[in-house]
């Protein structure tokens, strides 16, 4: 055997330790998860129990004596409106024997209201009473349920506690130091190796590349290998710097077009304005010229007006000459 096939064989048994304690601490911080996962809900419960608890306290102690003291308001106010109906059948069959005014019959149609007013707020009052005691005992209903649920929540919360405590110290005081335990033995097993390696490096995907290098005869050691592994990341992340720059530019060049053809945009728009412009412009001198040309129609107009004016005066002239020639003449 070689030193390269040697070197490949100690790297490859150095990579199986490390790869091994690398999965286990994988699986301890899972484990680490789920242990705080079950802590918060452990809270959570507790919490929820807590307020479950207030709130049963609350509507058993005022809901109770709000229902109590709504069910005797209802009672006193269904009382007075009995005694208040009945008196005013009373009064009324009192108005009516007033206005009959008939001896006995009047009596009886007094007592009769009396009676039958009586009755009525009887029943009132019973009417109230019982509607005050269903309404009583629906509430109370009503309110049992929610202190039932809350004390079921309440009642409840220490075996849900209970059970998460169970998985939560399972985790804490079993699973994770069985995990340390193997990683501290796997440890043990390569800790000369892994000693005798270089500190900033000891993880697998390293190793691995270091691997390739050797197999491939890229590098012949140990310190070749992990150069050149530098070199690679250093590369990688100067590309992956580059690309992000190829990126921006990209984006930048794309904003740029963008620009460019809003600014050609902004070309052909000031050119139709100049266009435009222009056209007005032309228009206010043809404009010019026609009100010129009008004016000088409108001197020739007046001049030839004054002239056919002058020419009506020498033949009113003539008129009047011939027909002082004729009237002589007559």
């Amino acid at each position: 055997m070689d030193e390269r096939e040697e070197l490949l064989e100690s790297l490859d048994y150095l990579n199986g330790g490390i790869k091994a304690i690398e999965s286990l601490n994988v699986k301890k911080i899972s484990l680490a998860n789920q242990a705080n996962q079950l802590g918060y809900m452990i809270q959570s419960v507790d919490a929820e129990a807590q307020r479950a608890g207030m709130n049963s306290t609350i509507a058993s102690e005022y809901g109770t004596k709000i229902v109590s003291g709504g069910s005797s308001v209802m009672k006193t106010v269904g009382t007075i409106a009995g005694v208040i109906v009945g008196l005013i059948i009373w009064g009324f069959f009192g108005l009516v024997a007033t206005v009959v005014n008939v001896g006995s019959f009047a009596s009886m149609i007094s007592g009769m209201g009396l009676v039958f007013g009586g009755i009525v707020a009887l029943i009132i009052i019973v009417l109230s009473r019982k509607g005050s005691s269903l309404a009583k005992n629906a509430s109370n209903k009503a309110i049992n349920s929610v202190v039932n649920y809350n004390n079921k929540t309440v009642n409840n919360a220490p075996e849900r506690i209970a059970a998460y405590r169970s998985q939560y110290d399972q985790i804490v005081n079993h699973d994770i130091p069985l995990v340390e335990a193997e990683m501290y033995r796997i440890y043990k097993a390569y800790e000369k190796e892994i000693l005798a390696f270089a500190p900033d490096y000891r993880y697998s995907a390293c190793i691995d590349k270091m691997i390739f290098y050797i197999r491939n005869m890229r590098a012949d050691t140990i310190k070749e290998a992990i150069n050149m592994y530098v070199q690679e990341v250093y590369q990688n992340q100067v590309l992956s710097y580059q690309e992000k720059q190829t990126y921006c530019a990209a984006v930048t060049a794309a904003a740029s077009i963008e620009t460019a053809r809003n600014t050609g945009r902004i070309a052909d728009n000031t050119e139709q304005m100049i266009i435009h412009l222009q056209n007005i412009e032309q228009n206010t001198a043809r404009t010019a010229q026609n009100t010129e040309i009008i004016a000088d129609n409108t001197y020739l107009i007046a001049q030839s007006a004054a002239y056919t004016a002058k020419q009506s005066g020498v033949v009113a002239n003539h008129l009047s000459r011939i027909e002082r020639a004729c009237t002589g003449g007559w």
